[in-house]
């Protein structure tokens, strides 16, 4: 049988012979170590963004206080002049 055949190779040359470990004793730690390293790299990338996105408004919070009609006297004109350039 099929089984015979596999335990045949893996007596004579190992668990090596396989195509992927089986899933006992410190074999394990090869099926569960990928999913547990693409989690942290998950948390890790999704910690970045959120750190990256709150930087990024604490930034705009200064800007407009420090300048806010300023600026959006600046983005009122520029819209207009584009809205003039893109009506026919």
């Amino acid at each position: 049988t099929k089984d015979q055949i596999i335990g045949y190779f893996v007596a004579q040359y190992g668990e090596k012979i396989l195509a992927a470990p089986p899933k006992k004793g410190f074999n394990l730690t090869a099926w569960i170590t990928p999913f547990v390293v693409i989690a942290l790299g998950a948390g890790i990338v999704y910690l970045v963004i959120t750190k990256w996105v709150f930087r990024g408004k604490i930034r705009q919070k200064r800007i407009r206080k420090t300048h806010p009609q300023e600026i959006e006297d600046k983005y009122r004109k520029k819209l207009k002049k584009e809205l003039e350039e893109f009506e026919f």
